[in-house]
């Protein structure tokens, strides 16, 4: 038995429009200078739009007591490597009793598509790079998740105190920073194959 095609979205361009009329809701307020130009090139097509995007990102952050990923504290959050000031910055942070967390985090996108046949040619030039992209639901909207993989996570205090030497600390910022380099240079690659084969 043939599996049934999802159907073309009549209301596809009126979605569209809808969605990018509405102001950022991200806590930047903004779209990240680092992804700017892929969110550009999709919403600039006739079948796609962007509904949320991060182009990466080096943060601290605190356990939450309730658990839940919404109640997360960033301490401190930046998009993009980490320089001499921002090292100083975190090496004075005021600790909580909770554990704190250094994690680097590589782009996502999440985008909505036009059909089947426009999601699954996304996908094909997405997977090149990202592995790990998906369909995240076919059902009332077609979403499509562009995720990287280069996640790294080490907890470095808690109860109020660094648990990692300053020697162990200023590895981990490098090592850090070195994935980042990596997650700049496929999101170049990723905007190059975008223009070429979207």
């Amino acid at each position: 038995m043939k599996s049934k095609a999802v159907k073309p979205r009549n209301d596809f361009d009126n979605l569209k429009k809808t969605f990018l009329d509405k102001l950022d809701k991200s806590n930047a307020g903004k779209v990240d200078p680092g992804v700017q130009e892929i969110v550009d090139l999709i919403n600039s097509s006739p079948e796609y739009f962007t509904t949320s995007s991060c182009a990466g990102r080096i943060y601290f952050w605190k356990e939450p007591v309730s658990g839940k990923k919404k109640d997360v504290d960033f301490i401190f959050l930046k998009h993009g490597k980490l320089g001499i000031v921002d090292i100083k910055a975190m090496k004075q942070l005021i600790l909580p009793k909770e554990t704190v967390w250094l994690r680097v985090e590589p782009i996502i996108l999440h985008l909505c598509c036009r059909d089947l046949a426009a999601a699954q040619r996304f996908l094909d030039i997405a997977k090149q790079l990202f592995k790990k992209s998906c369909f995240l639901s076919i059902k009332n909207k077609l979403i499509l998740e562009v995720r990287g993989s280069e996640i790294m996570e080490v907890p470095l205090a808690e109860k109020e105190r660094w648990i990692v030497s300053e020697d162990y600390f200023d590895c981990l910022i490098k090592k850090a920073n070195e994935r980042y380099n990596r997650i700049e240079k496929k999101n170049k690659e990723f905007f190059h194959l975008l223009n070429e084969d979207l």
